[in-house]
């Protein structure tokens, strides 16, 4: 999540230059992070991909559309 959170930050503030050296330390985190990951067991990898999904701000407003979908053919 953190470095979600600063890819959103650079993203829609053209101010924001990280320097060299912040960019080391967020290619370092991913890589920890990617190390971690397949450290797992595939169930857990799975698991972990799945709810990466279905907490997406895309799947909820997938479900959101399908709710309402569903609510106006019950009328």
């Amino acid at each position: 999540m953190q470095l979600q959170r600063v890819r959103e930050h650079c993203d829609c503030d053209p101010m924001v230059r990280p320097t060299r050296q912040q960019g080391l330390i967020f290619i370092s985190l991913a890589e920890q992070g990617i190390l971690a990951l397949n450290a797992e067991t595939r169930k857990d990898r799975r698991a972990f991909a799945t709810w990466v999904l279905i907490t997406s701000k895309g799947a909820k407003k997938a479900r959101t559309r399908v709710l309402e979908g569903r609510e106006g053919h019950l009328t």
